[in-house]
């Protein structure tokens, strides 16, 4: 799958925080936006396979947070998702891969961090 990271939303995330409702928030948004969607997160440098599968549990859980209360497991508008794992410090790398990608949209709620279920209305 080829994602156009011209047109992509970025959702940083850290499985040790709760992030279901940005996650919610910016499939969401990036189906408004008709744009991909780029999930990023970091794992430490000399990390196992068993990190890997830690994140790879958590995006389960995310989505299925998603399809319960948002789309209700019903079939609609597909967005593209890429994952980004990348090695090291959280915000060094992110800062890396954003000034790279610099066509991508971070949303003003991912940098902030601040979130309510309010901030859904009118979605």
């Amino acid at each position: 799958m080829k994602i156009n990271v011209k047109n992509s939303i970025v959702f940083p995330y850290q499985i040790h925080h709760e992030n279901r409702l940005k996650y919610a928030y910016s499939v969401e948004l990036a189906k408004e936006m008709d744009v991909d969607l780029i999930l990023f997160t970091t794992i430490p440098k000399h990390a196992r396979e068993v990190m890997e599968d830690r994140i790879f549990l958590h995006l389960l859980a995310l989505n299925g947070y998603y399809q319960t209360y948002f789309a209700h497991w019903k079939k609609g508008k597909q967005v593209k998702i890429k994952n980004v794992i990348r090695h090291g410090d959280f915000q060094e790398q992110l800062e890396k891969f954003i000034w790279k990608t610099p066509n991508c949209y971070l949303p003003p709620f991912q940098i902030t961090g601040q979130m309510k279920h309010h901030d859904f209305a009118g979605l």
